[in-house]
């Protein structure tokens, strides 16, 4: 609930809200609490990111900032690099959907 807060503040400018529902959460953590507003969006998905990392919301959360993907030199993936917005943020129609509902169209970046 405080991350939801904390974004809500943000997109509200409450500044300070939202610094204190992170500082919450970091203190939970014995870790250091930020003491200024500045970037606080990279805070807040950084936080996100760390307590919610095993539940598949990272790239939701990027698209929902509105982020580019960045990954290291190490990347192995066809699309190491993605710039928002793309239609690489649009997830591709499971084939067994588009089998039962002839109407559907698979986006077009897949």
């Amino acid at each position: 609930m405080y991350l939801i807060r904390a974004e809500a503040s943000l997109g509200l400018e409450n500044l300070e809200d939202c610094k204190d529902d992170i500082n919450i959460l970091r203190n939970r953590a014995n870790a250091t609490l930020l003491t200024e507003t500045t970037n606080l969006e990279d805070a807040l998905l950084l936080e996100r990111r760390k307590e919610m990392c095993f539940e598949a919301q990272y790239l939701f959360d990027l698209a929902r900032f509105q982020k580019n993907i960045v990954r290291g030199a190490d990347c192995v993936s066809q699309t190491c690099n993605l710039n928002y917005p793309s239609g690489k943020y649009i997830l591709p129609i499971p084939d067994s959907n588009i089998e039962l509902n002839s109407n559907l169209q698979q986006n077009d970046t897949y």
